[in-house]
């Protein structure tokens, strides 16, 4: 008689574990993870300098990440598509833009800078391409894979979605991009900067994420009409792969997101010829939508006779 009263009182108390999980408020459950993020990340950084290592901070990564996928796995299903974003729809042709989009983000805001700086300022800067981890460059892959995951999931999938239960979806854009760039404060902290240089590091941080931040909420919310966030996990790996492990000109590989280098000429080559990218695919991302990207494609294939590689 003990041991049913034991079960029942078990499986009483797990179905009330399960109600709760399933039925949470999703702005109070999107701070909650938002907040072990952010305790896991200073400890990974902070208290257990992993930065510096091998491993980098993927503790920091992969376990939230674990923790979120494992609460809306078990008691949330019907949300990993619609809240977390993880859904396969369009899967390739955002891959495909995906790619193209990182690709031109690196030859606008890192190679491009750097030929111009020589030829418009400092005839004498360093021109070479060094490639960075080259001994773990798969590891570094997965490390910038796992961080685009998490960091989607968490800002543009449930924290988004929780803000946007609480204002317009203007308003939710805005403010989860720009807890996305305080979430990269910790960095010019970690490298050991001071004074002016630190203040200077710290904006430059804070506000280049915050519009990066706002330009993938775009593409998600706008361009595939919040339908998944396979195109901004993709942007997101390949743009701090790249960013991290291909070095042009005299670089100095510092940890986090790579910022405009101290010479004034260079951070403001950098920040216009960058702009002068990301404002316009913005605005083409905010009007239009993948369906008709995909529409155009296969209008093209039915005119060259090509059968289209894919459908929707």
């Amino acid at each position: 008689m003990m041991v049913e009263t034991v079960t029942c009182d078990q499986s009483s108390e797990q179905l009330g574990l399960a109600g709760r999980a399933a039925n949470a408020d999703l702005f109070h459950l999107s701070l909650l993870i938002l907040g072990i993020g952010v305790l896991w990340r200073i400890t990974d950084i902070f208290v257990l300098g992993l930065g510096g290592t091998v491993i980098n901070i993927f503790p920091s990564k992969v376990f939230p990440l674990l923790i979120l996928l494992v609460l809306f796995w078990r008691y949330r299903p019907s949300e990993i598509p619609t809240v977390l974003g993880l859904s396969q729809r369009n899967f390739r042709g955002h891959i495909l833009l995906g790619t193209v989009i990182a690709l031109t983000f690196y030859l606008s805001g890192v190679i491009l800078p750097a030929v111009l700086y020589r030829i418009l300022v400092n005839h004498d800067y360093e021109l070479t391409l060094r490639v960075v981890f080259l001994d773990t460059l798969w590891y570094q892959f997965l490390f910038f894979f796992t961080n685009a995951v998490m960091e989607e999931t968490l800002f543009r999938g449930i924290l988004f979605h929780g803000i946007n239960t609480r204002t317009t979806t203007g308003r939710a854009m805005i403010y989860s991009s720009a807890v996305f760039g305080v979430w990269h404060i910790c960095w010019p902290f970690a490298n050991g900067l001071t004074g002016v240089a630190l203040i200077t590091e710290v904006l430059i941080s804070v506000v280049l994420s915050a519009i990066l931040g706002l330009f993938f909420c775009i593409y998600y919310v706008r361009f595939s009409k919040s339908a998944t966030l396979i195109g901004t996990i993709t942007t997101h790996t390949l743009i701090n792969f790249f960013n991290e492990c291909f070095k042009v000109g005299a670089a100095s590989g510092i940890q986090g997101p790579d910022t405009p280098p101290s010479a004034p000429g260079l951070m403001v080559i950098t920040i216009v010829s960058s702009m002068m990218v990301l404002m316009p695919l913005a605005l083409t991302l905010y009007r239009y939508t993948i369906d008709d990207l995909l529409t155009v494609f296969h209008r093209s294939k039915r005119r060259s006779g090509t059968k289209p590689a894919y459908t929707n």
